[in-house]
């Protein structure tokens, strides 16, 4: 099973507006030394960097940083420091509304006869907290704006086009067929957050088990 280690970066914003305190860069604002290979079957090896939203991949090689985008890209590869995993990303057909299919980037999480694939995403969320160094006065009051990394999952079965999964538990269930029930009891037996990509791996291996 391929696992994420999710990243969290905290900014302090003030009552007067945004200023950055710290950050902790998420995997795809950093480069890492990887392949790409593209649909006529060329393999170029460098340093990558992603961008799912975009749907492309900036190869750093030789002092030069090449741009590709989903349609010239059959799949892309790194090993990434830090959690000691190699990640696998495919360049594959997404069903964007009726008759009307685009390129999309997804990760190969699991593989079986029902893939699970994601596409991770930065969220951020706004919380106020206390300044407990100041003494009194709104000044005590700083707006604090946490990132941190989620994911959008899809099932592929062998041949078929990755399909959305919702991640509350009952849609959850829904996308397994006739297995819904075993899958729905698998996770409330379990305590399965289906938000999160680990308890999506366990998931979709037992759905695979039953097959």
């Amino acid at each position: 099973m391929r696992l994420f280690v999710s990243a969290i970066t905290l900014f302090l914003i003030s009552n007067l507006g945004f200023a950055q305190k710290s950050a902790t860069l998420f995997p795809s604002q950093v480069w890492h030394k990887g392949e790409v290979t593209l649909k006529d079957g060329t393999m170029e090896q460098g340093h990558i960097q992603y961008d799912l939203e975009k749907e492309t991949v900036r190869l750093s090689k030789d002092g030069e940083i090449l741009i590709y985008k989903a349609d010239r890209l059959e799949k892309f590869s790194f090993f990434q420091k830090g959690i000691d995993r190699q990640r696998n990303f495919y360049a594959l057909p997404y069903g964007v509304s009726e008759g009307n299919h685009e390129l999309r980037l997804f990760e190969l999480v699991l593989e079986g006869e029902t893939n699970l694939l994601a596409r991770e995403f930065i969220k951020y969320t706004s919380q106020t907290r206390v300044n407990e160094e100041a003494k009194h006065g709104l000044g005590r009051l700083h707006r604090v704006k946490v990132a941190a990394l989620n994911y959008d999952y899809y099932l592929v079965a062998d041949g078929g086009e990755p399909k959305a999964v919702k991640t509350r538990r009952k849609k959850v269930a829904m996308s397994f067929g006739s297995n819904q029930e075993k899958v729905l009891s698998f996770i409330k037996a379990n305590g399965l957050n289906t938000k999160e990509l680990v308890d999506m791996t366990k998931l979709v291996s037992y759905y695979n088990s039953l097959n």
